[in-house]
């Protein structure tokens, strides 16, 4: 490790900063209509590149078998790097992580005094193209149990994309405390019934 940086993880940025820009990752960006120049200033740097996919992870491979769009997971500051999250082109509701250490897409957002301006919440998206779309604006969980944790500190309230999403969302949270634990005081509870 160079100071808190894993040196695999600084190898995969050197990758993926190196990455030739390609028809591929042009025609991904214009068929999306996306702004490349925000998730630049959000989420570092984009590429679309070949990978070995396992799971919820990924490896880059120059012969991998998938093509995938990777950006930069950022942390809580927007500064640093966590991790590099990917997808593959034809599934973008499939979220894939370099290492599994970033909890969300967009972490800085869930604390940014501006995400909750004018009484709006913290829009979660289920996919990174859809967070991409909304111009980086809002968040993506990548690993649910963190992402939860994290969400409970969040200063203001938070919406799924539609009824469904964001009621997940509250399972997701709601899963973390057993609400028997939360009490009122005896007399009170004279009171409420």
């Amino acid at each position: 490790m160079i100071g808190s940086v894993p040196l695999e993880l600084m190898r995969a940025r050197a990758a993926l900063y190196a990455a030739p820009v390609t028809p591929t990752s042009v025609g991904y960006v214009r068929k999306h209509d996306l702004d490349s120049s925000r998730v630049a200033r959000v989420a570092g740097c984009f590429a679309v590149m070949r990978a070995d996919v396992d799971g919820n992870r990924f490896e880059l491979s120059d012969d991998g078998r998938s093509v995938i769009a990777i950006v930069e997971a950022l942390g809580r500051r927007g500064e640093s790097v966590l991790d590099l999250v990917g997808w593959p082109l034809d599934e973008p509701a499939r979220l894939l992580t370099l290492f599994g250490r970033a909890p969300m897409l967009g972490l800085a957002n869930v604390f940014a005094a501006t995400t909750y301006a004018f009484d709006r919440p913290l829009m979660c998206h289920r996919t990174a193209l859809g967070w991409w779309r909304a111009r980086c604006a809002g968040a993506v969980i990548l690993d649910p149990q963190s992402a939860a944790r994290i969400l409970l500190d969040a200063p203001g309230r938070i919406s799924g994309e539609d009824r469904e999403h964001s009621l997940e969302i509250a399972e997701l949270v709601q899963a973390l405390f057993d609400p028997s634990r939360f009490v009122a005081p005896a007399d009170e509870r004279r009171r409420v019934a």
